[in-house]
């Protein structure tokens, strides 16, 4: 055991067998050079060959055909049809250059084409496979712009499909770039016959613990909250817009229908990324648990079997896609009938997969929806206030990160250069934007009268604190970022810690004072007490009192300011509390007032005006529900004007051109202002609120107030 050991320090560093064999010198099994029969037979080699091969055989015909279709009939070039011909280009990279390597690897049994191969086809599956996720993401994201309007009169151009494509590709860069440059490496896994990003290694020359949680957070969390918030509003909509109409058998199968292809294509995005993520992650947060290596290629088989099964979910499946494909391929005519239902029109493809033309038209568009400081327990214990007492960083490369002060040299021990520097271009744009942004909301509020409303001035409030922490703090980051450590020394690093935390905690609790203004003017839980400038004011100076308040007392003992992540940037100590009982119970306080507090506000003011605005609304309903209605559309009419959704407050047009009655009168007009709009004091409305608005006053009809 002790000889194999010695043999696995001499390995060299282009591959990595994570399991234990029995024999001094590892390297004789080296997966560039031996067939790799001692992680399994002959046979599970040959079978993983021949399912490579049917997914080239498969693949290659069904996303070429994809491309080629498109390209050759006028209808199918939508576009919301951009992304789709994107999702092919990356299936093709992928096949082409993972598939057809693996295939030919399997069939030697060893990774035979070499160390540089590997590194080009992990590269290159990467950027397909990560282009392909983010695709989905998109499509998904598309058609919750298309179909439930949250941008109101929005129109989907193709310069915004372009640019969501574009973005995929930034997307699949960023995530498969850094194995090539230093984070984490390409290298054979599974049976050592296809190449990915090394999730075995746990030493930290290759840093690839943090490697694998960023791709499991930027490249499938986040993704996957996408699909499931945009499908999960669709459904929503469809559900309301179907209320709304006659539950007939037609609306009845377009919900359905709808539903069906909703979680078929979250169940493929899961099957085909889901036991990859969970996998790598059960690797690095398990380290030197055991596992079968057989089974460490099924993850792999998962991902490059999608550039098969997403084609079909979200191409073939589609009918007007189905339709052109046959019949290219069948010479002009389809041996199953004419399928498409806009055929011989110039009307293009509304929705690809999400639903079809006949299910758009059934969706309208919606509407908007600290005593005892000096207690010694609090104190902060350190034999040296230099001392930097981060324990592992996120970009942990050695185990010598102590050797140097964050405010002494550069920290590229730390991270690489590239990081910093890529780092120092985001906060460039942090501060320019966040300068434009919120310089232009001082700037409008101060120039246009009607904005100077006291329910503005919290808006205001906000302007100012991100300003605050933009100009200061920030700026200070992007400096160090460019030196790659703390080159403006210890007291600056207080200095910007102590602003960045107070501006923060002003900023979270000016969203908390928002809310409760809300609640204020739309429950009136004070009867007739209007809200004036003076209750803005004090919201203003407790939101500035407490934060500054609670930022203050590492300054003097309880915690410290200190460098944190990249050792470019100060906060409050998180990383001693071990070792120094002040800063373990600093962060707990500091979570309990300025985060849980300020949250619970949040969240309990705006389940009241949820709650005052749905029983005013069924009041209303009740009052209503002796009158005649106007005659309803059926919806079999509704589903042939995909570009033309019905709202339920405008009168609609029959197929021969005579207007229809509204499906449902208009809501009465409010008795009471409501609040200015949150967060958009630039070309916000004036206090007095308009005949209809979305927001109303929680009255009852006839004057009552209602309860909060």
């Amino acid at each position: 055991m002790q000889k194999s050991r010695e043999g696995r320090e001499e390995l060299p560093e282009d591959f990595y067998i994570p399991m234990a064999l029995d024999t001094p010198n590892l390297t004789a099994l080296s997966p560039f050079l031996v067939p790799q029969t001692h992680l399994g037979s002959p046979g599970v080699f040959m079978g993983m060959s021949a399912f490579m091969f049917m997914l080239i055989a498969l693949g290659v015909p069904i996303n070429a055909l994809t491309i080629f279709c498109t390209a050759k009939y006028k209808k199918l070039r939508s576009h919301l049809n951009y992304i789709l011909v994107n999702l092919a280009v990356s299936n093709l990279l992928v096949i082409c250059v993972g598939s057809t390597t693996a295939f030919y690897s399997f069939s030697q049994m060893y990774f035979a084409l070499g160390p540089t191969a590997c590194k080009i086809e992990g590269f290159a599956a990467t950027l397909g496979g990560m282009v392909s996720l983010w695709s989905l993401a998109v499509v998904a994201f598309e058609r919750f712009l298309v179909i439930c309007k949250p941008l109101g009169n929005f129109t989907f151009r193709g310069s915004h499909a372009v640019l969501g494509c574009a973005a995929t590709w930034i997307f699949g860069l960023v995530a498969s770039v850094p194995p090539l440059f230093g984070w984490s490496r390409y290298i054979p896994e599974g049976l050592q016959c296809s190449c990915g990003p090394d999730w075995y290694t746990s030493n930290n020359k290759w840093n690839n613990e943090s490697y694998v949680i960023f791709l499991f957070c930027f490249c499938f969390g986040v993704p996957l909250a996408i699909i499931i918030f945009s499908y999960g509003r669709l459904l929503l909509t469809l559900r309301a817009v179907a209320k709304q109409q006659e539950q007939s058998a037609t609306t009845q199968k377009a919900e359905r229908e709808v539903t069906k292809m909703v979680v078929v294509m979250v169940l493929g995005f899961l099957i085909c990324w889901a036991p990859y993520s969970a996998f790598a992650l059960w690797v690095v947060t398990h380290r030197g648990q055991p596992f079968d290596v057989g089974l460490a290629s099924i993850p792999s088989v998962f991902s490059k079997a999608s550039t098969v099964y997403n084609p079909v979910i979200y191409v073939f499946m589609n009918k007007q896609f189905r339709s052109c494909m046959l019949k290219l391929v069948f010479c002009g005519k389809s041996p199953f009938g004419d399928e498409d239902d806009v055929s011989g029109s110039s009307q293009a493809t509304q929705v690809s997969s999400v639903s079809s033309s006949q299910v758009l038209g059934l969706l309208p568009r919606l509407g908007d929806m600290a005593a005892g400081w000096e207690t010694a327990v609090f104190a902060a214990r350190r034999r040296h206030e230099d001392e930097d007492t981060t324990r592992d960083s996120v970009f942990t490369y050695t185990n010598s990160n102590n050797t140097r002060g964050p405010f002494e040299g550069p920290n590229y021990h730390i991270a690489p250069r590239w990081v910093y520097n890529l780092t120092s271009l985001w906060m460039i744009f942090v501060v320019v934007a966040s300068v434009f942004t919120n310089g232009l909301v001082l700037v409008a509020t101060w120039k246009f009268k009607k904005l100077r409303h006291p329910l503005n001035w919290i808006l205001v409030n906000l302007a100012v604190a991100d300003l605050g922490e933009t100009v200061i703090a920030s700026t200070i980051s992007v400096i160090n970022q460019i030196f790659g450590y703390f080159v403006l020394g210890h007291p600056l690093c207080i200095i910007e810690g102590y602003t960045v935390s107070a501006c923060g905690i002003t900023a979270l609790w000016s969203l908390a004072i928002i809310s409760w203004e809300r609640w204020f003017v739309v429950c009136k839980p004070f009867g007739n007490i209007k809200f004036d400038g003076k209750l803005a004011v004090a919201g203003i100076l407790f939101s500035w009192i407490w934060s500054c308040a609670w930022t203050a007392p590492p300054i003097f003992g309880w915690s410290r300011y200190w460098p944190h992540g990249l050792k470019t940037s100060c906060g409050p100590d998180v990383f001693s509390g071990s070792s120094d009982p002040g800063v373990q119970s600093y962060m707990v306080v500091l979570m309990v007032t300025c985060c849980f507090f300020p949250l619970a506000i949040i969240i309990l003011c705006y389940l009241q005006v949820w709650l005052a605005i749905r029983a005013v609304s069924g009041a209303a309903e009740e009052e209503e529900g002796g009158g005649v209605r106007g005659a309803h559309p059926h919806p079999a009419e509704l589903l042939q004007s995909p570009r033309q959704p019905i709202s339920p407050h405008r009168p609609a047009a029959d197929p021969q051109g005579a207007p229809l009655q509204p499906i449902c009168p208009p809501p009465p007009a409010p008795h009471l202002s409501p609040p200015a709009p949150l967060g958009a004091p630039v070309g916000a409305t004036p206090p007095i609120e308009p005949p209809g608005s979305p927001f109303p006053s929680p009255r009852h009809p006839h004057g009552a107030h209602l309860p909060p």
